[in-house]
This record gives structure tokens, C-alpha cells and sequence, in this order.
């Protein structure tokens, strides 16, 4: 029977060690799962006809000396408070003045949300109506069409 040397046992243990290092290694990496998560946007409009959209077209019917709205329905749909930035572009502000007003509830209370201070926050859960309200100069000239484009962008 041979007999195992001091030099020959080390070799062994260290030999274990290395394989049991290696097999450990490799069930550390046994199982791989890869994912995929479909994000949806938070803040969206309910125009009535499509549910949860992120532009909306509209008319304002308007009388030059009045004062005109259209309403718009907003939602934050996140767990989150949605900070934003709103901007307007008028294809001529020569005699238009453009507000905004935002009403509505989240989590259940009355929300009064100061939409025309940027940046705005949009309380989590929030769903309420977005007045845009236009104001038009008695003298306005030319009578015609003039494009509002309003834009709610996350900051």
C-alpha cells in the first residue's frame, strides 16, 4: 500500500479547494432569466373618443373680445407624482392670451394644481380637467384660424 506524502496531500486539498471554487462558480451562474417590461406613459389625455392618448386636436370656436375655453381630461396614471414643464406656441401671440387651469382629484381629495408655474407637479393618481382658456383683443386682425400648441413635458 502506498502511503500518501505531506506533499502529495496538500496537492489533494488544494486540489478540492480549486474544484469545489470552480463548482461553486458555477452554480452561481446555473440559471439565467432575461425579462421584458412594457413602460406605458404616465400622464396622459382622455379626450372622451380614445382612452389615455398623448395629443389631442381640438377647435375653439371664438369671437374676437371673448373669452374662450376647451376642456381636456388629465390623468397621472403612475403610483408617482409626475413633475412637468408646460409650454405654449401660438402661431401668432399678437392679441391672444392663453391660460391654464387644472382641477381634479388624487387619492381621493381635491387637487387645485398651479399648471401654469413651471415646473408643475401632477399629484399620483390624479385625474381632473385641463381648462385652456384663450383671450382674444376686441381688435383682433386678421380674423382667421390660429394654432395653440400646447405641450406637457416630464422634467
Amino acid at each position: 500500500m502506498k502511503k500518501f506524502t505531506k506533499s502529495s496531500i496538500a496537492l489533494i486539498v488544494v486540489g478540492l479547494v480549486v474544484a469545489g471554487g470552480i463548482s461553486a462558480a458555477l452554480l452561481l451562474n446555473y440559471v439565467t432569466m432575461t425579462g421584458t417590461v412594457n413602460v406605458q406613459q404616465s400622464v396622459v389625455l382622455d379626450d372622451g373618443e380614445s382612452k389615455n392618448v398623448t395629443s389631442k386636436t381640438y377647435i375653439i370656436p371664438c369671437v374676437a373680445g371673448n373669452i374662450c375655453t376647451e376642456d381636456t381630461v388629465l390623468k397621472n396614471l403612475s403610483d408617482s407624482p409626475a413633475t412637468v414643464e408646460l409650454t405654449t406656441d401660438l402661431t401668432d401671440n399678437e392679441g391672444i392670451g392663453v391660460t391654464y387651469s387644472l382641477i381634479g382629484t388624487g387619492n381621493s381629495e381635491r387637487i387645485t394644481v398651479n399648471i401654469n408655474q413651471n415646473p408643475s407637479v401632477i399629484p399620483a393618481n390624479f385625474v381632473g380637467t385641463l381648462t385652456t382658456t384663450v383671450t382674444l383683443d376686441v381688435a383682433l386682425d386678421p380674423a382667421g384660424t390660429y394654432t395653440i400648441i400646447t405641450s406637457i413635458n416630464p422634467i
